[in-house]
């Protein structure tokens, strides 16, 4: 086998024959990083029938030849056809077992061989012919026959561990089985394939393909609460099923289609219930596991605009000081703004009939913020009662009145405790901060329990002080729960109102708690997360946040009323591997309008200004929201939107058309999809157009000599380019930019009325030798220019021809033979290669004849003299590889190294090292 890797531009023609050992199948592999080179084969000793196995060499490769490292015998015994290959220093040796398993031998250890590990690849049955490729020290693919397909091993921890697909790499099941019948290289695999009767050589990728990357389609932007439909549609190469995963890009779970055809499209409907700018990922999964890029799109949903969500027909009543609505159940919560300048009362309640209590009811406003059930959209409606709601009348509400929302953009956080302990009565001084579980338990004096309490704080100092707390829900995990007779278990939950330490509370050090339960009710009974929400919580979390009250978390005990009972709750402390306790708040921000928009340009009482001017304005908005900013004329005309600007950019439109002499008024609204904002604050931008038109300017561009690059250029090889900066003091666009060659106008491409123009054109369009020409352009208003002013530039197109020969590369490997006798076996023969089949006495006479200092004329005449058939074929190509690449025999020798093997060397130099990198 003839093969070419390593460091320096040879190739190493290795033959072995030995006098002890019979070899039968050797595989060969070179270590670029370690500059080593490995031959494994498998072996029996003549001398002695029961000595049989792997045995593996290793040569060190230097600049002018091979060094002889050692030889080692592996110790796998029962095996038979061995591959080799080596990356980064580790060494992998694959091996076919006798009961059908593949084994693979591997060892990083090159001063110690006794050092293999040796890990099964596959487990016995029909694997038969293996062969490996390394991609670096921990990764390798290994791949093997089984009943004429072909499948796939890899390892990601250097030959430790290998697993399988269980998906065949070719199409049918007529795989050659022979040794070396197939091969694999990174993640491809080459094999002998005899379908449809004919031999063949096919490749493949070895691993499962994946899905394309889907093609997403849908509303780029809507409004949030109502529902879209998005499709996605991506093929599989080998036809496999595919099934298709949605992320929305917001809190919600994502979404996982069933599996479908490859190539059917699929549709799935979403809903956004915020405001904002969302990308949606969409990935495609064949049946084997195999992904796809992720897709994505874009989309932004403003705030809905719909009517109001509360029927007209709902009622609310007052009874006794006491709001209370008849269909409570759309009403998320109500705030109340009375018209009295002596009580001004502004409070928010959750779900409860006892809404608000008030002494005096008078008419008045009253905002509700409703919960649509079909859409559960959120949304602020303004109702005004029909009549006066006092006393015990009841009072029918009616819409007349509709204002544009604030709306509550929503966030969920989940915070793990900072700290969490639990108290003991019969250790009063013992402090249980560092504990795995809280328990939280009831005497029982029959059973030796004692009474503890479960204290837990989390720290929500990063969420911001205005926000509005929607759901407070505190999830512990009980791993075990004891219950020791059939009494109430009932936990409560106070608020902390001092402060306290995981590392030093103890029964005697706890905190005082507020007198009333911020929650009540019965843990699970078996192991799983107990989930506490109430809408006390939600108002400790309100206070916690707003800082009307400190956050001193909460403690967890057993009701203290009623008889003794037996029930200790477990539950994961923060100290706990897993499950550890947190809590999870869902909250919502007021929107803050845009700042008015700033910095105009031009400024305001410029003058001198085009005719064509672009407008901009500097836009930021408070909490980062995209901006689809409208500039308008003095008069509330309309002149252009720029759409989804980001905050801290700058947005601009054209304003066309305009008069000479002429003052123009404008002013900017910023509207981030909730609030708008105007510009300037105070009155209004003007500025005044100048006086005439002014011609354009033609310059040169950058730091060009000229308009054209390359100066000069080859007839068939070069395109030329032309180039020219245009200006417009008026910032009027070009009606006409032209390049003149040889008094042929060519029209440039660009736009704006300060921009660069190019032309691109190949050489061939003019023909040899030197042309002439300039820039011309002119601004529609009768202006123009002229570059260069007065005479013309010149470029000059050669013919110089093109190669005669170009070589894309010549593969190279090694050969290897066996002893006198044995015809020798190939060792992994690429695609195209040409095989020369020598006997050992042929071998041996070739070598010798060829002697020192042969030239590449020499061994194509002796190559002709042994193989007459394809002899004068190989002389004219060795004849024509030696006169361009200069090929010549460098160096010979013949090593002796004992167990009866001896090695011959010959080394071809000469093939220029830039030529090798592109042959590869």
């Amino acid at each position: 086998m003839i093969m070419f890797e390593g460091q320096f531009n040879m190739v190493y023609l290795v033959y072995l024959y030995n006098l002890t050992l019979n070899f039968k199948h050797v595989s060969v592999a070179i270590d670029n990083s370690r500059n080593k080179l490995y031959v494994a084969s498998d072996y029996v000793n003549e001398n002695d029938p029961g000595d049989k196995g792997i045995i593996i060499f290793m040569w060190t490769i230097s600049e002018d030849k091979l060094w002889w490292t050692k030889a080692d015998c592996i110790g796998i015994s029962n095996c038979r056809y061995p591959d080799i290959t080596a990356k980064d220093g580790r060494v992998y040796v694959v091996a076919e077992q006798l009961n059908g398993g593949v084994i693979c031998a591997t060892t990083d250890r090159l001063d110690r061989w006794d050092s293999w590990e040796i890990n099964q690849v596959s487990v016995s049955g029909e694997w038969e012919f293996p062969s490996v490729s390394a991609e670096n020290e921990k990764k390798a693919s290994s791949v093997s026959i089984s009943l004429n397909d072909l499948y796939e091993y890899h390892t990601d921890d250097g030959g430790t561990t290998w697993e399988c697909n269980g998906r065949s790499i070719n199409d049918e099941s007529t795989v050659v089985e022979q040794y070396h019948s197939a091969d694999v290289k990174g993640f491809y695999a080459v094999w002998t394939d005899i379908r449809n009767r004919d031999k063949d050589v096919y490749f493949d990728s070895t691993l499962d393909q994946p899905p394309s990357k889907p093609i997403v389609n849908g509303p780029t932007s809507g409004k949030i609460g109502e529902e879209y439909t998005y499709t996605a549609v991506a093929t599989d190469p080998e036809g496999d099923d595919v099934c298709y995963l949605f992320d929305w890009g917001d809190i919600t779970a994502e979404t996982l289609t069933d599996y479908v055809d490859s190539g059917e499209e699929v549709s799935v409907s979403h809903v956004w219930y915020r405001k904002g700018s969302y990308t949606i990922r969409v990935r495609a999964e064949d049946t084997w596991g195999a992904k796809s890029e992720w897709a994505t799109l874009k989309v932004s949903m403003p705030f809905s605009k719909n009517k109001i969500l509360l029927s007209q027909y709902d009622k609310i009543s007052t009874v006794k000081g006491k709001i209370t609505h008849t269909l409570i159940d759309n009403i998320l919560y109500f705030n109340s703004k009375i018209n009295s300048k002596k009580s001004p009362l502004e409070k928010r309640f959750f779900n409860t009939f006892n809404i608000l209590n008030m002494k005096r009811i008078k008419p008045s406003k009253i905002d509700i913020v409703g919960l649509d059930q079909k859409e559960k959209t959120i949304l602020p409606t303004i109702v005004r009662s029909s009549s006066s709601c006092m006393g015990t009348k009841e009072c029918k509400l009616v819409h007349n009145e509709r204002i544009l929302p604030t709306v509550l953009p929503v966030d969920t956080v989940i915070k793990y405790t900072t700290d969490d302990a639990y108290v003991d009565n019969e250790n009063v001084d013992t402090n249980y901060g560092g504990s795995k579980l809280v328990y939280i338990t009831r005497a029982d004096p029959a059973a030796g329990m004692s009474t503890t309490r479960g204290y837990f704080k989390f720290d929500l100092s990063d969420i911001p002080v205005n926000a509005m707390i929607e759901d407070v829900k505190i999830k512990l995990y009980i791993p075990r729960y004891v219950d020791l007779d059939s009494g109430e278990k009932n936990i409560k939950v106070y608020r902390c109102i001092e402060n306290w330490s995981e590392n030093s509370i103890t029964w005697n050090t706890q905190p005082s708690l507020s007198t009333t339960a911020s929650y009540s009710g019965f843990p699970p009974t078996y192991p799983t997360w107990w989930i506490i929400e109430s809408d006390q919580l939600r108002v400790d979390v309100q206070n916690f946040v707003n800082g009307t009250w400190d956050n001193y978390g909460w403690c967890l005990r057993h009701r203290l009323d009623g008889p003794l009972v037996g029930l200790r709750v477990e539950v994961n402390s923060k100290e706990a591997t897993e499950n550890r306790p947190y809590i999870e708040i869902t909250y919502s921000l007021p929107n803050n309008p845009p700042n008015p928009p700033s910095d105009p340009s031009p400024y305001n009482g410029a003058t001198g200004i085009g005719t064509n001017p672009i407008l901009s304005v500097y836009v930021e908005d408070p909490d980062g929201d995209s901006m689809d900013v409208t500039f308008y004329d003095g008069n509330g005309n309309k002149i252009g939107t720029d759409y989804d600007v980001s905050s801290g950019s700058r947005a601009s439109v054209t304003w066309s058309g305009l008069e000479y002499d002429t003052t123009y008024h404008w002013f900017v609204i910023a509207d981030d999809g909730i609030d708008q904002t105007i510009g300037p604050r105070n009155g209004i931008w003007s500025f005044t157009t100048g006086s005439g038109n002014h011609d354009p300017v033609l310059t040169v561009y950058d730091d060009w000599a000229d308009g054209v690059e390359p100066d000069v250029g080859d007839l068939y090889t070069t395109t030329f380019t032309f180039m020219v900066h245009y200006y417009d003091p008026d910032g009027d666009n070009p009606s006409n930019i032209q390049v003149v060659i040889d008094e042929k106008s060519y029209n440039m491409e660009g736009s704006g009325s300060n921009a660069n123009y190019t032309k691109k054109i190949d050489a061939n369009d003019f023909g040899e030798g030197t042309h002439y020409y300039y820039f011309y352009c002119e601004d529609g208003h009768g202006g123009s220019d002229r570059l260069p002013s007065s005479g013309e530039w010149s470029f000059r197109v050669k013919d110089e021809g093109k190669n005669a020969l170009e070589f894309k590369g010549i593969w190279i490997t090694i050969w290897l033979w066996g002893p006198i006798g044995v015809p020798p076996t190939p060792v992994k023969v690429p695609i195209g290669f040409l095989i020369l089949w020598l006997n050992h006495t042929l071998t041996q006479q070739f070598i010798d004849m060829i002697g020192e200092g042969a030239t590449a004329s020499s061994i194509a005449a002796l190559i002709s003299a042994f193989i007459p058939q394809i002899g004068p074929f190989i002389s004219i190509i060795i004849s024509a590889v030696s006169a361009i690449l200069g090929i010549e025999i460098k160096y010979l020798q013949s090593l002796d190294k004992g167990k009866g093997i001896k090695i011959h060397i010959v080394v071809i130099a000469g093939f220029p090292g830039s030529w090798w990198a592109e042959s590869q």
